[in-house]
């Protein structure tokens, strides 16, 4: 029965979404992050980064010719120790679609919008995940 503890003891870890210790006042450096739509991930005791919107998505789904690859858009609200902002990062970058934004010596990075459309049909809010890079400016 001890060994099922300890078991579930480590499987709590091991499924810790944080790349960092959420109580560590430490600046992050490096630290890639996956969000699920209305998720949030506290990067440390200073960083909240939240997904809190799907701004577009008219990325070419793989069943379709596109002229154009399109663009995923979504909305993050980075809460620092000073103060709150939002930010839209997009998937096409390029001028007017920036991947990244910079906040009170972060700079976050939007890699990856999943999932891919394979369709035109809109896909439900709720399984989109962002994956963001977060590193420190400074």
């Amino acid at each position: 029965m001890r060994s099922l503890g300890v078991a579930f003891a480590l499987l709590v870890l091991a499924c810790n979404s944080s790349p960092t210790d959420p109580g560590s006042s430490l600046p992050v450096r490096d630290a890639t992050i996956v969000l699920q739509f209305g998720n949030s991930n506290q990067v440390n005791a200073d960083l909240r980064v939240s997904f809190t919107q799907v701004v577009d998505d008219s990325r070419c789904p793989a069943s379709v010719v596109c002229a154009w690859q399109g663009n995923g858009a979504v909305r993050l609200d980075i809460t620092t120790g000073h103060g709150a902002q939002s930010a839209t990062l997009n998937t096409a970058g390029g001028p007017g679609f920036s991947r990244d934004t910079s906040v009170a010596g972060y700079t976050f990075t939007l890699v990856e919008l999943d999932p891919q459309r394979q369709t035109p049909d809109p896909i439900p809010v709720q399984q989109y995940r962002a994956t963001i890079r977060v590193t420190s400016v400074q």
